[in-house]
């Protein structure tokens, strides 16, 4: 009689540790929805802002490309430097990751000089992509040890940021309001994410701790993909608000509503790329991405209208979105328990020379021939994408809801 008696409690402690173990989970996944979710909002504003910014340093599209090397430059050491911290520590580097990277975002209000602001660029380019990496990390581990599929997901909250914020930087620049006002909103914005991300507990997995991820073959592909998804899409963030006001002669709102409808079809499509991985491998998926990708950037490089450019970059930001999602779940199973992080951010550190190449290739060729026929250079980035893909393995229909 007491062991029956005994059953019903039995099964309803197990029920409250069910409960709580979801409400865990969910709280987990929340906190890194809001983490990555800033991190586009921080983007989103940056690009709205360019053309400011290029005011401010007395830039020329050209020497405006050149100096977005710096980001990426920086953001390589930063990655090289947060993967290995990041195996180790884990989740206790989100906090200090996102403060880190929250003060270097007002000092770039006040670069005036060209010297000063290469500096800043680094430095917050290194910080940037520290973030990225711990963020990243983070998911990849929740995946692994939950047996859960939440990159594209993340990916899309990353670009739901940008979605928000480059309108809205977009019509602050068109009441009046400058980098002065606007950096410092951003940075505000992340330090208050961070301080969600104190006591992210998932565990560490200790397989493999100690050994060192290694360049392998397979890494270096999936680095280069991303690299050429990463060229078009900093590429087309950098440049479309610049393309529609000075190309299309059209407001600061209208700059602003180009790096909005590229994160805007790049959320519905990262938020697809879970449903749509289930039917077609990564093989499929990035080829087509290539395919379109190329559509789109040639109708946005040689739009004669603002329309029909927002439409170039709808097209494109659809086509990209998939990538980045896929090839970091990729890189993760490859790096295996305990380095994941490292793995992706060896992949990370080879994609992230797509940020390196992509503003700089545009402004460059700008400054030679004209910003349309700089922006070609995004088309022929997503043709490669389109061929590098064939290289990939057909390894079906790997994903689980």
């Amino acid at each position: 009689m007491v062991r029956q008696a005994d059953r019903p409690a039995s099964g309803l402690l197990d029920a409250m540790q069910t409960t709580s173990a979801r409400r865990a989970r969910a709280s987990i996944v929340g906190r890194l929805w809001l983490a990555f979710g800033v991190f586009g909002v921080f983007w989103g504003g940056w690009g709205a802002l360019l053309p400011d910014i290029k005011t401010q340093v007395g830039a020329t599209d050209a020497t405006l490309g050149r100096a977005l090397l710096f980001i990426a430059l920086g953001a390589i050491g930063g990655m090289l430097f947060a993967g290995r911290i990041a195996d180790r520590l884990g989740t206790r580097t989100l906090l200090p990751g996102a403060l880190a990277f929250a003060a270097t975002i007002p000092t770039l209000a006040f670069a005036r000089g060209m010297v000063i602001f290469l500096v800043m660029l680094t430095i917050m380019g290194a910080a940037s992509g520290a973030y990225d990496v711990f963020i990243n990390g983070a998911a990849s581990v929740y995946e692994a040890t939950f047996d859960a599929k939440v990159m594209g997901g993340m990916h899309a909250l990353f670009s739901a940021g940008v979605l928000v914020a480059s309108p809205l930087v977009g019509a602050a620049r068109q009441a009046g309001a400058g980098p002065e006002q606007i950096l410092p909103v951003l940075a505000a914005a992340v330090v208050l994410v961070g301080l969600t991300l104190h006591g992210v507990g998932l565990p560490r997995p200790v397989a493999a701790q100690n050994k060192r991820v290694r360049m392998t073959p397979q890494l270096m592909l999936l680095g280069t993909l991303c690299a050429l998804a990463f060229l078009i899409e900093d590429g087309l963030l950098s440049w479309s608000a610049i393309h529609l006001e000075e190309t299309m002669g059209g407001s600061a709102f209208i700059g602003g509503l180009g790096p909005g409808v590229l994160a805007a079809t790049m959320v519905t499509g990262r938020a697809l790329t879970q449903v749509v991985s289930r039917r077609f491998s990564e093989k499929q998926l990035i080829g087509a991405a290539g395919v379109f990708g190329t559509a789109g950037a040639i109708i946005f490089a040689l739009a004669s209208s603002v329309a029909l450019g927002l439409t170039g970059i709808a097209l494109t930001g659809l086509a990209i979105s998939v990538v980045a999602p896929l090839v970091f779940g990729v890189a993760a199973r490859v790096g295996g328990p305990g380095r994941q992080a490292s793995a992706i951010a060896r992949v990370s550190t080879v994609a992230y020379f797509g940020f390196v190449v992509g503003p700089a290739l545009v402004g460059g060729v700008a400054g030679a021939a004209s910003l349309p026929v700089g922006l070609l250079v995004l088309a022929a980035a997503a043709l490669l994408l389109a061929a590098g893909s064939r290289a990939l393995p057909e390894t079906g229909r790997h994903q689980e809801g």
